[in-house]
């Protein structure tokens, strides 16, 4: 498990196990365990920092919601990896290299990555022969297209539409 120690001068309010608090004048300061689970998002929404293997925090949440906005808005998955390995693939192409010190702390790391004499990262050749485009290659414009395009007069209903009292 993980101590997290959070110091804020507003109110909080924490999910989970608290184990134990302390509050003085100026701050609150509370202390809990972090769980960290192997298996913990769906493949298609899982974040780097999981197929990692890194500490995540809740920020994992909005990066699965937003490859859900992106699989609702699109029909299709953002990033549809058959795999964790064709899943940072995936990601690498459309959002280029993790950091370095993110790699460096992994893990899971030479799962994904070779390290190169100078100390740099490129992906691994996948095992399958599998063919990617080079990291951040693949733009996100051209996978979610141009929200600005739409025409939402011409498609929307308007709200009485919908519903006919009578």
């Amino acid at each position: 498990m993980q101590l997290r120690t959070l110091n804020r001068s507003l109110n909080l309010r924490i999910s989970g196990e608290t184990r134990g608090s302390a509050t003085n004048q100026h701050s609150l300061c509370v202390l809990f365990y972090l769980q960290i689970y192997q298996y913990i998002q769906s493949r298609f929404y899982r974040s780097p920092e999981v197929l990692l293997g890194i500490p995540y925090d809740l920020a994992i949440d909005m990066w699965s919601l937003g490859c859900i906005l992106v699989e609702m808005h699109t029909g299709e998955p953002l990033f549809s990896g058959a795999n964790e390995v064709d899943q940072m693939n995936k990601i690498v192409e459309v959002l280029g290299m993790p950091p370095k010190a993110m790699l460096d702390q992994a893990h899971k790391t030479k799962k994904y990555f070779d390290k190169l004499p100078d100390g740099t990262y490129v992906l691994r050749k996948p095992k399958d022969g599998k063919k990617y485009k080079a990291p951040a290659h693949r733009r996100l414009h051209d996978i979610i297209g141009n929200f600005s395009s739409f025409k939402t007069n011409e498609t929307r209903v308007p709200p009485r539409g919908l519903v006919r009292f009578r």
